[in-house]
């Protein structure tokens, strides 16, 4: 996946330079020796030549000498000339005025230059050496040059029996209630068990996505914050709501937005958490203070505009704990190749009948299985903390 911290090309390489003489970068850089870089291989990229540093040495000629590293920023014009003046002030305060001039052959790779310096009383300044950063482009070799291959992985999928309920009914129950209260007891338990077979995918999704945590942190996408600090609302300067609280949390919803979308190049539009903590994002929303002015009709300040979590849908589920959101990325379409989390449904329901020892026996069954296919496009935020202004979890049945 392309991303922006990595330089996929060839780098710079940092070659020192002698004055006065004919500095050769094919030779002096540490891929010539093993024939790697030539100037029949490769050539001297003109764009990202330049000069760095300086090392000027004071010589007094006793023991007040001088060494001054001066920083430059100094690239050679179109035609290969190199001409910088430049001031340094050395460790023993004394004012120089240098002049740089030099040539380089592109073609050669041959660089020569020579520095001049201002007249100092009983001081006598001259170059040490240069430092400068080369690129060698490809011509003939491999060097900076990226290859790209197709790399081809997948694994088989096992849909194994998901869930499985019997229905415990006597056959003079179904037909009393049948005939008494017109009520169809089997197709009742089974709307309520096909419920509950859907509500058991958020333990599922739960499951998964915890279990996929340390893959998350791997890709940078794992944070914890910890706001037990602002449990102390009595004074001046602290929150005075949870509301308030809460809003630290937004940034790094942010901060992981970020990093999900440097590695897959996508911004999540879902956060996936529990209910009580749902239920203190959704509160999160856009606030302004106007202050009416003289001059002018009026003063804004709009506090959390432009931050990405307010555009994100928030889903919630009692499977998931409170002190964790996850964003996640779902593709637009149901586009597979951009798939993060699937569902695949062999039989969604599907109903068996059994005779053991004479009785009968009826069973539902779903063989379905969820799958977190592309952790690069999930995240994780941990907020330690919770039970403080939240309370412990599963209050209710």
């Amino acid at each position: 996946m392309p991303r922006a911290q990595y330089l996929i090309r060839s780098k710079a390489e940092t070659v020192n330079l002698l004055p006065g003489e004919s500095n050769n970068l094919f030779e002096l850089s540490s891929g010539f020796a093993s024939g790697e870089v030539t100037n029949v291989k490769t050539r001297i990229n003109q764009r990202y030549f330049m000069l760095t540093q300086l090392e000027v040495f004071g010589d007094s000629g006793g023991a007040t000498d001088t060494t001054t590293i001066v920083a430059l920023n100094m690239r050679p014009d179109a035609r290969g000339q190199i001409h910088k003046e430049f001031q340094i002030i050395d460790s023993e305060s004394n004012n120089v005025t240098g002049t740089l001039i030099g040539h380089i052959d592109w073609d050669n790779g041959i660089v020569q230059y020579s520095v001049s310096f201002s007249t100092v009383i009983g001081y006598t300044f001259s170059a040490s050496y240069a430092v400068s950063k080369c690129v060698f482009s490809p011509k003939t070799g491999d060097v900076g040059r990226v290859k790209v291959s197709i790399k081809i992985s997948g694994w088989d999928v096992s849909i194994d029996t998901r869930e499985d309920f019997e229905i415990e009914l006597q056959t003079e129950t179904i037909q009393d209630y049948k005939d008494i209260y017109n009520i169809d007891l089997v197709r009742t338990m089974s709307e309520a068990i096909k419920t509950q077979i859907l509500l058991n995918k958020d333990w599922d999704l739960a499951y998964f996505l915890e279990a996929a945590e340390p893959e998350l942190a791997y890709w940078g996408a794992a944070q914890a914050i910890n706001i037990t600090k602002f449990a102390d609302t009595e004074g001046i300067l602290s929150p005075r709501n949870i509301i308030d609280i809460f809003k630290s949390v937004s940034p790094r919803i942010a901060m992981i937005n970020r990093v999900i979308h440097r590695n897959f190049r996508a911004v999540p539009q879902f956060l996936v958490t529990g209910l009580r903590t749902g239920a203190l994002l959704e509160s999160m929303q856009d606030w302004a203070t106007n202050i009416p002015s003289m001059s002018q009709g009026e003063a804004g300040y709009t506090a959390s505009a432009g931050l990405s979590f307010l555009k994100q849908t928030v889903l919630t589920s009692p499977a998931i704990s409170d002190n964790k959101i996850y964003p996640v990325y779902k593709a637009p379409g149901d586009n597979l190749s951009r798939a993060v989390i699937i569902d695949f449904v062999y039989k969604p329901l599907y109903i068996i009948e059994e005779i053991t020892n004479s009785m009968k026996r009826t069973f539902v069954k779903s063989r379905s299985a969820l799958e977190v296919c592309t952790p690069q496009a999930i995240g994780v935020l941990e907020i330690q903390g919770m039970e403080d202004f939240l309370g412990p979890e599963n209050i209710l049945p």
